[in-house]
């Protein structure tokens, strides 16, 4: 069965795969801090080791095609960006 998102239509079966899941977990992680360098560059670069664009216009940043949601929730060992829908690793 397949799930539909932006980028069209995906099969569900990808996510069975134990290797598959922690490659799109890793996707959404960002290890160490992101600087302001960073976001002039235009990408970071995943716990998976793929990049995410990231773009600043008007005051919001933008990951990939997704919209933080909420104002960050800062935690004890990083910052947590609630995001407006599902980044895919190019390869997936």
């Amino acid at each position: 069965m397949p799930y539909i998102d932006s980028g069209g239509c995906h099969p569900v079966s990808k996510f069975s795969q134990p290797e598959n899941r922690k490659k799109y977990c890793q996707y959404h992680l960002i290890p160490g801090k992101v600087t302001e360098a960073d976001i002039k560059k235009g990408k970071i670069t995943t716990l998976a080791g793929k990049t995410i664009s990231i773009s600043s216009k008007t005051g919001t940043v933008k990951l990939n095609d997704a919209n933080p949601t909420f104002p960050p929730t800062f935690v004890s060992n990083g910052v947590i960006i609630e995001i407006d829908r599902v980044l895919l690793p190019p390869d997936f």
